[in-house]
C-alpha cells in the first residue's frame, strides 16, 4: 500500500499535528506500506529524521493561523491575510494534485482537513488525525478565533471545491464539518474519560443547528490514546534526565511542553510558566517548543 501524509498549512510548522501524522506513518511503515510525506522548510529534517521519505513543498507565503484581535480589525491586514491565504491553500492543493498523479498513493494520511478535500476529488480514501479537544474554554476560544478568521471562513466557503460542487454554508462550523464528512476516518488523539466536559455529544451541541450534520461525522471517530513517534521504551529514565538537566538525580524537575508561536498557544503560555519558574527557584524546568517560536525570541526570556 502507498500513502500521500500531509500535514503543512502554509509556512506554518503545526508540529502537532506533524508528529500525530509521523506516528501513524511510522506504524504504517512498520507493516509494510510505503509511505511519503509532502512538506517544506523546517519540517524536512524533522520529518527525515524518521526515516520517512520526502516530497518537497514549493515554498509558501507566511500566513498566521490566529493573529490577535487588534490586527483583525484592520480592514487592510483582513485583505492581506485573506490574498495570502488563498495562495497558500491553491499552491498547497497543487501540489497534492501532482504527487497523486505522478505517485498515486492508494490512501492519503492527513493532518489538515483542507488536504482530505484533494484526496476526494482524487477518489482516494482519507485519514484524518485531530488532537481530542480538552476543556470547554479551550474549544470556544479555538472557536472564536476561528470564527474571527473571516478570509478563512470565505475560502473554506468558496475557494475549496468538491466534486459536486463547492462548500456551501456561511460560517466556519458549517465548512468546517462539511469538509470532514468527506473523510473515511478520524482519529482522535486522546481518550474519551479525560475530555475535560467535552466528550461527543457537548462537541455537537455547539454546532447548535448542524448537529444532524455532525452526527453524519461522529461515527468516524476513533480515539486513540497517545500516539507516540518514539516508544517510551527508547528513552532515557527519569534519574538521567534529572543528572543532566539539574546536576543530581534527584533533584525536582519539571518538563513543559509548549505548542506553536502563536497567541493561542505559545507565547503567552511560554511567558506564563517562565514567570512560575521564577516565583519557584528550588525547581529546575526544561521547557521545550515548538519550531514556531523563533530562537531570537526566546533568548529574549
Amino acid at each position: 500500500m502507498k500513502i500521500l501524509c500531509t500535514s503543512q498549512i502554509g509556512s506554518s510548522t503545526v508540529l502537532g499535528q506533524t508528529m500525530r501524522v509521523i506516528a501513524i506513518a511510522k506504524a504504517l511503515q512498520q507493516r509494510g506500506a510505503q509511505v511519503k510525506y509532502l512538506a517544506g522548510g523546517k519540517l524536512i529534517p524533522v520529518v527525515q529524521s524518521h526515516g520517512i521519505k520526502i516530497i518537497p513543498l514549493p515554498p509558501m507565503p507566511e500566513i498566521e493561523l490566529f493573529p490577535d484581535s487588534e490586527q483583525m480589525k484592520d480592514q487592510r491586514y483582513q485583505e492581506k491575510m485573506a490574498v495570502q491565504t488563498a495562495n497558500c491553500f491553491q499552491l498547497s492543493q497543487n501540489s497534492e494534485k501532482e504527487t497523486i498523479a505522478a505517485d498515486r498513493p492508494d490512501l492519503m494520511l492527513c493532518g489538515s482537513p483542507l488536504s482530505t478535500l484533494t484526496a476526494k476529488e482524487a477518489k482516494i480514501p482519507a485519514v484524518l488525525t485531530m488532537l481530542q479537544p480538552h476543556g470547554k474554554k479551550t474549544f470556544a476560544y479555538f472557536e472564536q478565533k476561528m470564527q474571527d478568521r473571516k478570509n478563512l471562513n470565505h475560502i473554506l466557503e468558496n475557494r475549496m471545491c468538491l466534486p459536486n460542487g463547492k462548500l456551501s454554508g456561511g460560517d466556519f462550523q458549517q465548512s468546517f464539518l462539511q469538509a470532514l464528512d468527506v473523510i473515511g476516518l478520524i482519529f482522535l488523539e486522546g481518550m474519551p474519560e479525560i475530555s475535560g466536559g467535552m466528550d461527543l455529544d457537548e462537541i455537537s451541541s455547539h454546532f447548535g443547528t448542524k448537529t444532524d450534520l455532525f452526527q453524519k461525522v461522529k461515527p468516524k471517530i476513533r480515539f486513540t490514546g497517545p500516539l507516540l513517534a518514539e516508544m517510551p521504551g527508547n528513552f532515557p529514565t527519569q534519574e538521567e534526565l534529572k543528572l543532566r538537566y539539574t546536576g543530581h538525580p534527584s533533584q525536582p524537575l519539571v518538563y513543559v511542553t509548549i505548542g506553536g508561536g502563536t497567541a493561542l498557544i505559545g507565547e503567552e503560555f511560554l511567558h506564563l510558566v517562565l514567570e512560575a519558574f521564577r516565583l519557584l527557584p528550588e525547581v529546575n524546568g526544561v521547557v521545550s517548543t515548538g519550531l514556531a517560536i523563533a530562537e531570537e525570541k526566546i533568548a529574549g526570556y
